[in-house]
């Protein structure tokens, strides 16, 4: 059977919200919990509208399928943190639930109360992603928010906007974050103060609902490329496999038709953590400013240690260069970058060497395969008597210690690479870096000095890792610079 009984079910979810009133006795939440639509209570239908401009009523969703309803807000870093989550159970369960965004207000508006709170909320995370964001006051403003949660978090579900009545805000209680489960029949069957994918796939699994075998993404998620705006959208390439594991990348690409410089984004996260998918608003800023621009995953040291995640990015490379010309990339101008992890390996791919006997278009032998690289305080010397050496990170990474094997510790540093034909770079670093020592950055640069290579050092002062601590200004400034730096290089238009 598909359904529980739909009283029995009711009443096991009443008697679970009162467990978690005892056991969380938060005021705004009895408040939200105890307003309609109740669990086992009718849905409010409402005519909505698509980031397209078309009309939607919940009631023509869940009369197909039942529907997942989540009040987002683009400014809230809780949120953000949930799409990644949720996104999870949308590939698994697509087939069988609508899953909608629900875009209604900002819970964190950067200079007015909050609707939600009456607070004036502001983040440190919303000022480093640059969301600081007025309270929405016309459709158009709020259609435009909806649809930045799509390019640049990656939101795979449908989203839909409230008209600016806020009637559904209203009557499904003053909450952003939340979460109503709707069956077919209209009839709530969860209601979530915090949208939480566990207990919502519990409670699936209540219903009869399992996901599709082997938790396939829809189809829409593997199909590509798709046109967003004046630039080519294609996820998930796998450009490889090792040991089973799919190695996939993201491509950012002009919709023109022209030959472009490209830029290869390596994202951070300690070897460990991270994902390519943070590099979607980069990418495809710079697609539209005419740079074809790749996020390259990579296998984690808890999925394979060193040197796996330096192979599988010089893979990524090499996959790039084969496919340039379908790609529209002009293989001979592309940069590199990244931050933290992500710079190590940005300097790991730019100072390597390639292959013996690769060649470029013309049938010369190739130096390097990059006209510049740029990064963010990352990891230069493993074999440093600084704070680098003890970082639990690195182990992991390394998989082993500096006493036992001190050869692949010096192997798996950027400076060992390092010769005069390297290409420029660009590096940035904080000085009160506790987790890559600014002494890195200090190391990197003599090397370049005695190696006579081009390059760029920007300091933060008081900054501390991803220059967190920093003055916003002289931040802001050294990232506008590694932009331009990029740029530069690449000959871009």
């Amino acid at each position: 059977m598909r359904h529980l009984p739909m009283l029995l079910f009711a009443a096991m979810m009443l008697l679970t919200a009162c467990a978690t009133f005892a056991q969380r006795d938060n005021p705004a939440m009895r408040q939200f919990m105890q307003a309609s639509p109740q669990v086992g209570e009718q849905a409010v239908d409402f005519d909505l509208k698509t980031v397209g401009d078309e009309a939607v009523s919940i009631s023509d969703l869940w009369a197909e399928k039942p529907v997942v309803l989540e009040f987002g807000c683009i400014t809230c870093p809780v949120y953000r943190r949930k799409i990644q989550r949720m996104q999870k159970l949308y590939q698994d369960y697509s087939e069988d639930l609508h899953f909608v965004v629900l875009y209604i207000v900002e819970a964190h508006p950067d200079d007015t109360p909050s609707p939600y709170s009456g607070k004036v909320w502001l983040t440190d995370k919303n000022e480093r992603e640059g969301l600081l964001r007025h309270q929405p006051t016309t459709y158009d403003e709020r259609v435009a928010l909806a649809r930045e949660t799509t390019t640049d978090f990656g939101e795979g579900r449908m989203l839909l906007v409230d008209g600016m009545d806020n009637g559904i805000w209203e009557a499904y209680g003053k909450r952003p974050n939340s979460l109503f489960l709707i069956d077919t029949d209209g009839v709530v069957q969860l209601k979530q103060f915090w949208a939480d994918a566990a207990q919502l796939q519990q409670t699936l699994t209540g219903m009869g609902i399992e996901p599709a075998a082997g938790g396939d993404a829809p189809p829409a998620q593997q199909a590509g490329p798709y046109l967003q705006g004046d630039v080519w959208v294609w996820q998930n390439i796998e450009y490889g496999n090792a040991d089973g594991v799919a190695l996939l990348l993201d491509a950012y690409l002009p919709a023109d038709g022209e030959l472009h410089p490209a830029v290869v984004n390596i994202h951070g996260g300690g070897w460990r953590n991270g994902s390519k998918d943070g590099f979607r608003r980069e990418g495809i800023r710079y697609a539209a400013d005419g740079i074809a621009a790749f996020s390259i995953g990579y296998r984690l040291s808890g999925v394979a240690p060193y040197p796996a995640a330096v192979d599988d990015c010089w893979a990524a490379v090499r996959w790039i260069r084969e496919h340039a010309a379908e790609l529209d990339v002009d293989a001979s101008r592309m940069a590199v970058q990244g931050g933290s992890a992500g710079g190590h390996l940005a300097l790991m791919m730019a100072f390597m060497e390639p292959d013996e006997g690769e060649t470029d278009a013309a049938g010369q032998p190739i130096q390097n395969y990059f006209v510049c690289v740029a990064a963010k305080n990352p990891p230069t010397d493993f074999t440093a008597d600084d704070e680098m050496r003890s970082e639990r990170a690195l182990l992991a990474f390394m998989d082993t210690t500096r006493e036992e094997h001190p050869e692949r510790f010096a192997e798996a540093s950027p400076v060992t690479h390092l010769s005069p034909d390297d290409p420029p770079v660009f590096f940035i670093h904080g000085t009160d870096d506790r987790t890559v020592p600014y002494n890195q950055a200090l190391i990197l640069k003599a090397a370049l000095e005695e190696a006579g290579v081009e390059h760029e050092f920007v300091t933060i002062e008081g900054g501390g890792h991803g220059l967190r601590g920093g003055d916003r200004q002289e931040i802001e400034a050294g990232m506008n610079r590694w932009r331009e730096f990029v740029l530069e290089h690449l000959q871009a238009d």
